[in-house]
């Protein structure tokens, strides 16, 4: 299933009145503290000038200093910067500033030289890939996440960022999206019909069905105890997971009526088709008669197609072994039932007057088409003196996986 989406954006109360205390330490070794108690953080700069120009100075500029050497901090790296971001400034000269710099930005651009531009480009983007991903994402997103709360990680935020970009963009199948500047192209991925598929052929053979499992004294392993083993064994395995917006008939239509009862809906589930396992045959008798006189078990005859019929099992295949034999039935000879299951779910979102608040109705399914998942079968054959099996259920299935299971909430999110 799809990952459930994340609510929209809830600034986060950075409590400005609870300011940590903090100290400078400057380069002759002097220091200064903000108030008493232990400093959350520590600003280390090499005069006090220096210091004066970190408190006045934008972020932006107070972050390339970090970077570039010239300022260091000690201790909560956070809450330093929460406390540049709470420092008072001056709406004129905010203002100044930020038209000096976007004038130079322009004076930047438009006058630099063609080999400064190619310079300026390697400087920003001739970095590999296993640079980005020291500090980006496993998607590599590179611009900024969105933080619902301080405990999220940087890859749930990111994700919460791109379902919050589609919601606004409310973006229907059937649309064009284009991202310019897209990097490594998690939006646009995100945005796409979300679907997976996963397959495995297996085919694992060896001695006995674990690794504990006692061998023959009489045989050769190889004879007697070798052939598929167990859950190892499962031959096919095929999981699809999928989920699609549903066309919004009404909004194409440009019916609003309409588009309360057919717009906003998504459809998303997950398919498994998974073969059985291999499983081993039993022989037993109403007398309890020794055949291989030893402590050797004896195996039932074949004498028919014995992997046959409705549950892959025909009883009627299988004779009593005679008296001083032990059978020729090999290991682990036939297949168990698998699994063909659809579990689906549909959901409707309300929209309450606006993207933050909003209801939605989801109906989900388990085994949505109520096939009969058998799990398991009698695997054996209890013979009497005359050789007729007597145990009726041989060969007959004999439980099975859940039956549909459907579920509804309703959800309201404001």
């Amino acid at each position: 299933m799809r990952p459930e989406l994340c609510e929209p954006d809830r600034p986060i109360d950075p409590a400005r009145s609870t300011e940590p205390v903090w100290s400078v330490l400057f380069r002759d070794g002097s220091e200064r503290r903000s108030g008493d108690g232990i400093p959350r953080f520590t600003f280390c700069v090499p005069t006090s000038r220096a210091f004066q120009y970190l408190l006045a100075t934008d972020v932006y500029s107070a972050a390339t200093a970090f970077i570039r050497g010239k300022v260091d901090v000690k201790g909560d790296l956070e809450a330093a910067i929460r406390f540049k971001g709470w420092q008072p400034q001056s709406a004129l000269r905010k203002h100044l500033l930020g038209a000096i710099a976007r004038c130079a930005a322009a004076l930047q651009g438009g006058f630099q030289t063609g080999t400064q531009a190619a310079r300026n480009i390697r400087f920003h983007y001739d970095r590999s890939n296993e640079f980005y991903r020291l500090f980006l994402d496993p998607r590599m997103v590179y611009s900024c996440a969105y933080f619902r709360s301080p405990d999220m990680t940087l890859e749930d935020a990111q994700v919460a960022k791109l379902n919050h970009i589609c919601r606004k963009l409310d973006l229907q199948p059937g649309e064009r999206f284009l991202d310019v500047g897209c990097g490594w192209g998690a939006l646009i991925g995100h945005a796409a019909v979300q679907y997976g598929a996963s397959y495995t052929f297996a085919k694992a053979l060896g001695t006995q069905s674990d690794e504990f499992g006692g061998i023959s004294g009489y045989f050769s392993p190889r004879q007697w105890n070798y052939g598929p083993l167990g859950d190892s064994s499962r031959t096919h395995s095929l999981v699809l997971n999928y989920s699609y917006n549903l066309p919004a008939l009404g909004k194409k239509a440009d019916i609003r009526p309409l588009g309360w009862v057919t717009d906003n809906w998504t459809w998303s589930g997950i398919t498994t088709l998974v073969t059985g396992t291999p499983y081993m045959l039993t022989m037993s008798t109403t007398d309890g008669q020794d055949i291989t006189g030893s402590s050797e078990g004896a195996r039932p005859t074949v004498v028919g197609n014995v992997c046959s019929g409705p549950t892959g099992f025909n009883p009627a295949a299988l004779a009593r072994t005679p008296q001083g034999s032990f059978g020729n039935l090999g290991f682990d000879p036939c297949t168990g039932p698998g699994v063909n299951n659809w579990n689906m779910a549909f959901a409707k979102r309300f929209r309450l007057k606006s993207e933050e608040r909003y209801l939605q109705v989801r109906a989900e399914m388990f085994n949505t088409f109520n096939h009969t998942q058998y799990s398991s079968l009698d695997t054996s054959v209890i013979f009497n003196p005359a050789g007729k099996n007597t145990d009726p259920s041989s060969g007959m299935y004999t439980a099975a996986h859940n039956p549909r299971i459907m579920e509804l909430s309703v959800r309201i999110a404001f």
